[in-house]
């Protein structure tokens, strides 16, 4: 059992120094050299006085402080009169600097914790030696450089967030014998090269690899996977292979290049809530009735693809959805009357705008629980809708436009 040490720095001449003779050391010395080592990587001008390290008083024992002191450490119980640093977890101060190797001599670290502050350079390869770590949190930082291979040694990793940092290069085929991690991010970076095979990562309930410059075609995800996020990639291909995925919650596959169905077994998702598959190519979206209303999925943003075709009536038939959004589309036909009873009700979001959509405005737009709800119909064909109506608001296109893509139908809108 891990016995929480309180521990923070104080800016001390001893700082530099290993612990005076005349402190009877409980904490293992090459441990203490390493938090020593640690905060001499930091720039002493930018650790705030009510920051943890200016705790970190090596006058005293770490792992044998009591009071306000050594903030952000926690030690082991003694074996043999000794203790070994067991967690680092520091405050969100702003330290800036590097992260020293020798924090790969604490070789009983279980959590490393040091993020939103300004660490930068690359990750020490040392680090990988701590093979007990099983939470490893280094994002908003500025770490630079590539994953190495040697990332498999952390066999007991459950958390590892290397999210909004600057790593390049891509993320390494080994990383998949990780097989104890349950949340895996490494969003907001650099990170080229295709997404590897992730199967084998049976127990990861969450996994976010957005905002990078990935591409390629999808991989195969663990089938447990709760939490999928692959937004702002250059991913293409078809996305069928989601649909096998029964136990998703949240798919948000935005700012690609997918292209092809989001087909009825993916909307159909058992547990899913939240899909957002806008800014991509996709050309069809299936969506089946749902008997009794038994569809978990709350929030539909398809906007920004190619989908043509009519409005999908069976939406309404799914219960617990509240927003929805299909603009910038290729939609054609009327806004089904089915829509409009849905406002106010259960839809409090529902955008239509910059489609083809044709004939009249539901009542229930504006009237009722449509004065209540977010959304827009602006840049369709519709007649008769106003530009003093908050849904028509931004006009509606061109007649020439709208019989361009419509055919021969003629469409005499009110601008």
């Amino acid at each position: 059992m891990a016995r929480p040490m309180h521990c923070r720095f104080s800016m001390s001449i001893f700082m530099a120094f290993s612990i005076p003779w005349f402190v009877q050391s409980v904490t293992l010395q090459s441990d203490i050299e390493a938090l020593q080592s640690l905060i001499n990587g930091i720039d002493p001008n930018l650790i705030p006085p009510s920051s943890f390290l200016n705790t970190w008083e090596f006058g005293a024992d770490p792992c044998d402080s009591t009071g306000g002191i050594f903030l952000g450490i926690l030690c082991t119980e003694p074996q043999n009169n000794i203790s070994r640093v067991s967690i680092i977890d520091l405050d969100e101060s702003g330290y800036d600097g590097f992260l020293s190797v020798a924090i790969g001599n604490l070789t009983e670290l279980t959590t490393l914790q040091i993020s939103n502050n300004k660490f930068r350079g690359p990750i020490p390869i040392s680090l990988y030696n701590l093979q007990k770590l099983n939470t490893l949190s280094l994002s908003r930082n500025f770490f630079t450089g590539s994953l190495p291979h040697e990332i498999q040694r952390l066999k007991r990793l459950v958390s590892l967030d290397l999210s909004d940092n600057s790593l390049s290069g891509s993320i390494p085929e080994r990383i998949s014998l990780l097989r104890s991690l349950n949340f895996l991010s490494l969003s907001n970076n650099q990170l080229t090269g295709q997404i590897p095979n992730l199967s084998n990562l049976w127990q990861l309930n969450t996994l976010d690899l957005s905002s990078n410059n990935l591409h390629g075609t999808l991989p195969h995800f663990p089938l447990n996977l709760r939490t999928l996020i692959l937004s702002h990639n250059g991913l293409s291909g078809h996305i069928s292979t989601l649909g096998a995925m029964t136990s998703l919650k949240t798919l948000d596959l935005s700012g690609n290049r997918f292209s092809g169905s989001i087909t009825g077994e993916i909307v159909m998702l058992p547990n899913l809530n939240r899909i957002n598959a806008s800014l991509n190519s996709f050309t069809v979206v299936e969506v089946a009735q749902i008997p009794g209303g038994e569809s978990q999925l709350q929030v539909l943003d398809m906007h920004g693809n190619t989908l043509s075709g009519h409005l999908p009536v069976n939406l309404v038939t799914y219960g617990n959805l509240t927003e929805v959004n299909l603009g910038s589309n290729l939609f054609s036909g009327q806004i089904p009357e089915e829509y409009g009873g849905k406002l106010g009700s259960e839809w409090r979001s529902l955008f239509l705008d910059h489609n083809y959509l044709v004939g009249t405005l539901p009542s229930e737009f504006t009237d009722g629980g449509g004065a209540y709800v977010r959304g827009s119909v602006a840049q369709n064909c519709l007649t008769r809708c106003p530009l003093n109506v908050r849904w028509c608001r931004g006009g509606q296109r061109s007649a020439s436009r709208c019989n361009a893509q419509n055919g021969n139908t003629t469409v005499e809108s009110n601008f």
